[in-house]
């Protein structure tokens, strides 16, 4: 199954007509945080994914995922449903590549540890091992499948990243817990934007909590 044309479908739904003003409110939003969107750029289409997936996954709309908005209003076929349903269970997260033997991947959930086996993967070329990224996982039959948005993370960053997701595995409350994972792969996120920016400064100074460029951009926020 293609789930990225079925994201492409949910797209063209909730950025035309009644949604049209909501997506370009939207678009906006997300760059203004993340730096204006240079399409001429080699992370143009890196960066447009990491929009999309943050548009239907993330960002509420009506009080609700946008992916929920669209499964309840699209023309959908019986056949197609179940497959639009898996988006819906997702799992994203921050993963760290443990193992790759032809198109199989073995990936490790950096919260919860879990081993996530990838079987036939249509992306399976591009993965350093031992390298940590955030993406999404999509259920499919007995594996699951990447979809289309990716952020990987330098390898000088890693220590930094791993001792952020180690104050975060120490929370309790299921809920809070769950805020405190978006809210630092969003911080990530915004960093690594900020590291393609910011070129001409160094990783340390961007994967950090004093960073002056985060500190920034997150006031924006507010």
């Amino acid at each position: 199954m293609n789930y990225g044309a079925l994201v492409d479908k949910m797209m063209t739904f909730l950025t035309s007509g009644p949604y049209e003003k909501e997506a370009l409110a939207a678009r906006e939003e997300f760059f203004h945080v993340m730096g204006v969107l240079d399409e001429s750029s080699v992370y143009a289409e890196t960066k447009m994914a990491q929009f999309v997936d943050w548009y239907l996954f993330q960002r509420p709309m009506k009080g609700r995922l946008a992916v929920e908005e669209a499964l309840e209003h699209m023309e959908i076929s019986e056949t197609e449903r179940p497959f639009f349903e898996a988006l819906k269970n997702t799992k994203h997260s921050l993963f760290e590549l443990l193992k790759v033997k032809g198109q199989d991947l073995v990936l490790k959930d950096l919260f919860s540890d879990y081993k996530f086996s990838i079987k036939n993967s249509h992306i399976a070329y591009g993965f350093e091992k031992e390298e940590l990224f955030e993406t999404r996982l999509v259920p499919h039959e007995d594996t699951f499948v990447f979809l289309n948005s990716f952020c990987f993370h330098p390898p000088e960053a890693k220590k930094y990243i791993l001792s952020e997701v180690k104050k975060v595995k120490k929370i309790k409350d299921e809920q809070e817990a769950s805020r405190a994972r978006e809210n630092l792969m969003w911080k990530l996120l915004i960093m690594r934007n900020k590291l393609e920016q910011y070129n001409h400064l160094g990783i340390p100074q961007i994967y950090n909590n004093d960073s002056k460029i985060l500190r920034s951009v997150l006031a924006k926020e507010k």
